[in-house]
């Protein structure tokens, strides 16, 4: 998921795809990085498409993780 916010704090768009895993046995889940990578490249370019002049806007890019990383 990627978003977009004002310097207000307002939301302007959002842009998202399904996060992908592979299920393991025993019940762990398995990443492609490769695939996260361009799968947030993804959102990004959509969120671009919604948000005029995003790129030159921009002034700030926060990144998260997710869960504990296991």
């Amino acid at each position: 998921k990627s978003v977009a916010f004002d310097t207000a704090g307002r939301q302007l768009a959002a842009a998202a795809v399904p996060n992908r895993y592979e299920t393991l046995p025993g019940g762990g889940a398995e990443q492609d990085l490769a695939r996260t990578w361009a799968d947030t490249a993804t959102t990004l370019r959509q969120l671009a498409d919604k948000v005029p002049d995003l790129a030159s806007r921009a002034i700030a890019v926060a990144v998260t993780g997710q869960g504990d990383g296991t």
